[in-house]
């Protein structure tokens, strides 16, 4: 029992390290400190997960829309100001429910409610390549169907799905409309039973069937209009 719990030590103390590396530099020590374990953990993936979101935007942005002008992207299919302010609102509203998923799958690992592995030579790496593709697949089918559910179901698309399409346009597409992909913005600790860590299952699950960059790069729509 006390071996265990010294096991599930290590992933705690490298929660911490994390923490503090992300909120020292951001707030002040009287503001995050006193927050409990779970507050802490949140708080830096939120922060992390928006500087992760706003810098890399406005780099895109920067460069595609301003340097790289019609190389890219033709002049007049750039977003308006207007369509990437409310995509930017929209992430802002997801962003605080997005990141605690991250949050929750650390908490998951330090409580040992699921096999973890502290280091990298602890499993079989031949069991591990298993759980991956076993891993990938389910996650496809179950975003398939969920995805096709959002659209079969009228007030699933009405009230959940229908802002997607808002702005999965090349014409409205910006990279602030991608912030799906950042869900899991700072590494999760520890390994699960798939091979794969906490925020790497968070990342691809986060919205693998949208295909919003093959939508941009090709310029077409890859899901169906309407239910």
């Amino acid at each position: 029992m006390a071996s265990n719990h010294e096991f599930l030590a290590r992933f705690v103390e490298e929660t911490t390290f994390y923490n503090r590396i992300v909120l020292s530099h951001l707030l002040p020590a009287n503001l995050w400190e006193p927050l409990p374990h779970f507050l802490q953990t949140w708080l830096r993936n939120y922060l992390a997960g928006n500087l992760l979101y706003f810098i890399s935007g406005f780099l895109w942005c920067f460069y595609i829309y301003y340097l790289k002008l019609n190389v890219y992207v033709p002049q007049d299919s750039v977003p308006t100001r207007k369509a990437m302010i409310l995509q930017i609102y929209v992430a802002m509203k997801a962003m605080p429910w997005s990141t605690l998923v991250p949050t929750v799958s650390e908490y998951i690992i330090e409580r040992g409610w699921t096999k973890c592995y502290s280091t990298l030579d602890q499993f079989n790496w031949c069991l591990c390549l298993v759980y991956i593709a076993f891993y990938l697949v389910l996650v496809e089918f179950m975003i398939y169907w969920v995805h096709k559910m959002t659209h079969d179901n009228k007030f699933l698309y009405k009230h959940l799905h229908a802002t997607h399409h808002m702005y999965n346009k090349q014409n409205t597409l910006s990279p602030f409309a991608v912030f799906r992909v950042f869900r899991a913005c700072v590494p999760s600790i520890g390994w699960d039973t798939s091979g794969s860590t906490a925020c790497d299952s968070s990342v691809h699950s986060a919205d693998t069937s949208h295909n919003t960059f093959e939508s941009f790069y090709y310029g077409r729509d890859m899901d169906s209009e309407q239910p």
